[in-house]
């Protein structure tokens, strides 16, 4: 029974910390495409998104590789067909992902002769210089989906297919929490706004967005081609109704969530 190292087990601890750290999808991205890319020893990672229908919408690429794999896109399309495992992950009539609820290898049961021979080896493997590749499905939910895969100049061997697979689940569940957060986030924001609505009217919420922006009165004036005396006048009235003493307190107690309706 194959089992994680001494040293394993200390690089996971440090990881799963750092993972729990992450607060928003952008920062789980690079995360995602440089951090886990070397925990895994792989030689670049790709990100890519699908919608709820398992439509294609976006692909993230390591920056070691993005500028070759741009190159690339047009010979990854063409060939991807001719690899006899990645109907698994691919419908080609519909061009939609297939859900992968585990870690797979997507050399496994081809042998060296067979991928040597594959028009996906001569136009986009040799190129990258992909031997194998592992492919992890971590998230979907509403209108998103992430599927990672991690591609290797040599076989992935079993010690690496175990760290991704037990890694597997602390990404999944991490990539959930964020997106609780960010719907309690979304909920509370609404509240806010909801509650500012009350006791402003629109054109001042309007400026508040702006003064929330970091914009100064003149700035705003010129912004809503209204004269600076009538904005100076605005602002002295979120100031009041807010119960604030300067705009540097608005924008604490209220920008974070304005700008995210």
């Amino acid at each position: 029974m194959l089992k994680l190292t001494d040293t394993d087990r200390a690089e996971f601890e440090v990881l799963i910390r750092e993972i729990q750290d992450i607060d928003c999808f952008s920062q789980f991205e690079d995360f995602a495409l440089h951090r886990v890319t070397a925990f895994l020893g792989a030689h670049f990672a790709n990100w890519n998104e699908h919608d709820s229908s398992m439509s294609l919408t976006r692909v993230g690429t390591s920056s070691s590789h993005s500028l070759v794999v741009e190159r690339l896109i047009e010979a990854l399309h063409r060939t991807l067909p001719t690899h006899p495992t990645f109907p698994r992950y691919i419908d080609f009539e519909t061009g939609k992902a297939v859900y992968v609820d585990t870690v797979d290898r997507m050399r496994e049961g081809v042998s060296d002769k067979d991928f040597h021979a594959l028009p996906f080896y001569h136009g986009v493997a040799k190129e990258l210089g992909i031997v194998d590749q592992l492919v992890m499905h971590v998230f979907i939910k509403d209108e998103r989906g992430v599927v990672l895969t991690y591609h290797y100049p040599t076989m992935a061997d079993e010690n690496q297919h175990l760290k991704a697979s037990i890694l597997r689940g602390h990404l999944v569940a991490r990539l959930y929490a964020i997106e609780l957060a960010m719907e309690k986030q979304a909920r509370i924001a609404a509240d806010v706004v909801a509650h500012l609505g009350k006791r402003i009217t629109r054109r001042e919420f309007a400026i508040l967005r702006l003064v929330c922006d970091g914009m100064g009165n003149q700035e705003i004036a010129d912004r809503l081609g209204i004269s600076k005396r009538t904005a100076d006048h605005h602002i002295s009235s979120l100031l009041k109704k807010l119960s604030c003493q300067t705009r540097f307190q608005i924008i604490s107690r209220f920008g974070s969530w304005v700008e995210m309706v």
